[in-house]
């Protein structure tokens, strides 16, 4: 039996799915259609679910690329039906990957702030973070290049991301998620150093990750 995508929604992005696009929504919007565009978002990532073929154990979808899909499908819907429509006022025309980016780097910039103070309070966390790592980004999904305590460097040669927001005619929205990494791990802590400069976004044969820990003089 398929799972209630409306239950598993509430799970999506780490629980914050629902806060962060409303907060977001009723930036841009005004209050009636900030709303309207939630319960359409809503609907698409449950048509989005029936669809296509996931199940729960399909994590990277369930919870995050099929919702992006369906702010980004809903957003782009919204403004094609405003240009049709004479009587629409709102004239301003906000990118949809522009919006979904904001909504999306929300749970990224609460990422990085949560691992900015979890070292400056455990400096054992901070020391074992580059293995850490590892095995949170990229273990089971990559070829591990280096594995040690101040070192680690894993490439990733396919990526559920790019292969479904393909399959779902929205390749584009993978650049954010592409840039929600830079956002997350650059700039967390003096003694550590953090470098993706390929992406199989961009082309490239893989994304290479490395998190370096360096203890300063």
């Amino acid at each position: 039996m398929k799972a209630n995508s409306i239950e598993l929604l509430k799970d999506a992005y780490g629980g914050t799915f629902e806060e962060n696009v409303k907060t977001v929504l009723n930036k841009h919007f005004d209050s009636k259609n900030a709303e309207k565009l939630w319960n359409q978002i809503v609907e698409k990532y449950s048509e989005l679910f029936q669809k296509q073929n996931i199940t729960e154990e399909d994590e990277d979808a369930v919870y995050y690329i099929l919702p992006s899909v369906a702010v980004y499908r809903v957003l782009q819907n919204y403004w094609a039906a405003c240009s049709d429509d004479k009587e629409c006022t709102d004239v301003r025309h906000i990118d949809a990957l522009s919006i979904f980016r904001e909504i999306y780097f929300l749970d990224g910039q609460r990422g990085h702030d949560y691992l900015v103070n979890r070292f400056c309070e455990d400096e054992a966390f901070l020391k074992g973070f580059p293995q850490d790592f590892l095995r949170t980004v990229g273990e089971g999904k990559c070829e591990v290049i280096c594995d040690t305590p101040e070192y680690t460097e894993f490439h990733v040669k396919s990526c559920r991301f790019i292969a479904l927001t393909k399959e779902l005619n929205c390749p584009k929205i993978c650049s954010v998620f592409c840039d929600i990494d830079n956002l997350m791990y650059t700039n967390m802590h003096p003694k550590l150093s953090y470098n993706r400069d390929k992406t199989l976004y961009a082309g490239d044969d893989c994304c290479n990750f490395s998190m370096r820990y360096v203890e300063k003089e």
